[in-house]
Parts: structure tokens; C-alpha cells; sequence
């Protein structure tokens, strides 16, 4: 167990040190490398709670947790990061940046991460309020999969 806990810290270290090197090649006001950040350590957390579902035994072994204990920190980061990009993105741009553009198809995918955002927060509030729709619920926090890609 220890040697995978190991292992998980050093992939994890170099996902970390690797985003962060490359936060800092590109020149930039704190502004602009805290939005960088905030939006690709935000990525790597999500990209974190969506893998470990296919690996729920595999989590209690290694964490000694359950497998939503881990599940739901990693998603707590994740959002808050993905929240907070926005945000900071906010105090220089306006509100603007919270509007999604859907055409044309390449604005789309430049802003892709605005309808993403939207998509997240639904999933969000479908998982909280697990119990009140228990049939539709996991449909609708599938749509993680989706914002996903459109980050």
C-alpha cells in the first residue's frame, strides 16, 4: 500500500510541477498566470474526481477512505478552481466572460469552458440533491463527461 501511495504522489507531483513550469515560460501580469493556474489545475482536479470512479476498490485500498470521500474533495478543488478562473478572468474583462458563445463554431470552442461551467454546476446540483431525484440524478451528473471535453 505504501508503494502506491508512493507512486500516486509522484505522478501526482509531476502532473503539479509539470503545469506549474509551464505556468511560468509564458511572460504575464499575476492576473493572467493566476487564470492560467486556476484553469489548468482546475483541469487536472477534475480530470482527478472523473478517473477515480473506475477505480473505487482501488481508492479504499490506497487512501484508506472511501472512494467518495476522495472523490468529493478532489471535485471540491476542482470546482472552486474552476469557479475562481472565471472570476479572476471577471475583474478584468467584466461579466462578459460568463456569457457563453455558441457560433460561430470557433468562438465555440475557444469559450468552450463558459458553457462547461454551466454544465458542471448542474451536475453539481444534481449530485447534492441526490436523494430528492435518486432515478435522475447520475444522468445528470454524467454531463461532468461532457464539460469535461469542452475544457
Amino acid at each position: 500500500m505504501k508503494s502506491r501511495v508512493l507512486l500516486i504522489g509522484m505522478l501526482l507531483s509531476m502532473a503539479v510541477g509539470t503545469i506549474a513550469y509551464n505556468l511560468f515560460q509564458h511572460t504575464g501580469t499575476f492576473p493572467e498566470v493566476l487564470i492560467r493556474a486556476c484553469g489548468l489545475y482546475a483541469n487536472l482536479f477534475l480530470f482527478l474526481a472523473i478517473i477515480s470512479s473506475e477505480y473505487m476498490l482501488q481508492m479504499r485500498r490506497t487512501f484508506g477512505r472511501s472512494f467518495i470521500n476522495v472523490h468529493h474533495q478532489l471535485s471540491r478543488i476542482g470546482v472552486a478552481l474552476m469557479l475562481f478562473h472565471p472570476l479572476v478572468f471577471a475583474f478584468q474583462e467584466g461579466a462578459i466572460v460568463f456569457v457563453p458563445v455558441l457560433y460561430p463554431p470557433d468562438a465555440f470552442l475557444e469559450l468552450a469552458g463558459r458553457p462547461a461551467l454551466y454544465i458542471v454546476f448542474a451536475a453539481v446540483l444534481a449530485a447534492l440533491n441526490r436523494k430528492k431525484i435518486p432515478r435522475k440524478w447520475k444522468s445528470i451528473h454524467a454531463l461532468n463527461y461532457l464539460a469535461f471535453l469542452l475544457i
